[in-house]
């Protein structure tokens, strides 16, 4: 047990013991490039000052503010466009890069769990901010940052709306996934432990033991084909284990992978970038991104969670 328990923390060290500070071969939208005003705020989360910004359409009143949460890889420059669609339909968005992520400090992730150490920081400091005061909170993330706002349902965060793109609901379930066969599956105890080992409980929350203590609204958003979070850590967990939840709204997008917030074509362009490897230093030199084609949005995925937010 103890060989296996060591295989299984060298591949999750591997992955998530290094800072995640984007790839300079791509490129990534800018508030300026999109029209958006922006001021930056501060953080502790532990002994790391962690980095975000504020943005907002100028001569907009907000409606409510909505904390955008990251994936994994970059920070939240990588997510600017959509961060500027929800703020064209009238919010107030603030958005950070977590620990060991682009502007904040850490020298790494440490683990996926780590988020819910940033999120307790965050509201904490949140509720000092007076921009923030009265204003209705609502969360938006996508996979790591979908996680995180599925976490965010925590009942003193005071968040009323969740909209979670392919988030997982655990972080052992999204390592589980990526076991094929059913004799690896059963090293998911080990998984578990590991975790616990690592940093204790906050390594590995149930974020659906979180929302059935929550009254926070959930509108959960998954594709089909998806091959980072698996259906079974995401969609149908949530489906199995919350069928009578009120005030949740379940959403399958036929067809579409990881990133259902884009058209299937930009996730076809994606994919096919991912193929040649740009995000590697070997891969091909005269490479260039076509931001805008990479960037494509999904309008009804877009319009469902605009209706839940404004309802």
């Amino acid at each position: 047990m103890c060989i296996l328990l060591s295989i299984i923390g060298h591949t999750i060290n591997k992955a998530h013991h290094a800072r995640y500070d984007g790839n300079p071969r791509l490129e990534y939208f800018s508030p300026d490039d999109l029209g958006l005003a922006h001021s930056d705020f501060s953080f502790k989360s532990g002994k790391w000052t962690i980095h975000g910004s504020r943005y907002w359409v100028d001569g907009t009143i907000p409606a409510a503010l909505v904390v955008f949460f990251h994936g994994i890889g970059a920070g939240r420059n990588a997510y600017m466009k959509e961060i500027a669609t929800i703020c064209r339909h009238g919010y107030l968005v603030y958005a950070f890069d977590f620990t060991g992520c682009m502007e904040s400090e850490g020298p790494y992730i440490y683990g996926l769990g780590h988020v819910s150490k940033d999120l307790d920081a965050f509201f904490a400091w949140l509720d000092q901010d007076e921009i923030a005061f009265q204003l209705p909170r609502f969360a938006v993330g996508h996979s790591w940052g979908g996680y995180a706002a599925l976490l965010s349902s925590k009942e003193c965060f005071g968040v009323r709306k969740i909209v979670s793109f392919s988030g997982f609901t655990q972080v052992s379930r999204l390592y589980s996934g990526f076991l094929r066969s059913s004799w690896m599956r059963k090293l998911t105890p080990l998984i578990r432990l590991f975790l616990f080992l690592k940093e204790g409980a906050s390594g590995n929350i149930d974020a659906a033991s979180r929302l059935r203590k929550s009254n926070s609204e959930l509108l959960y958003i998954q594709g089909s084909e998806d091959r980072i979070v698996s259906l079974e850590a995401g969609l149908n967990d949530l489906r199995r284990r919350l069928p009578t939840r009120p005030n949740s709204e379940y959403v399958m997008v036929i067809g579409q992978d990881h990133n259902p917030y884009l058209t299937p074509n930009a996730e076809a362009y994606l994919n096919e970038i991912s193929g040649k490897k740009v995000h590697s230093v070997d891969g091909p030199a005269d490479f260039r991104l076509d931001i805008e084609k990479a960037t494509e949005e999904n309008h009804e995925v877009w319009k469902k969670v605009f209706d839940f937010l404004g309802r």
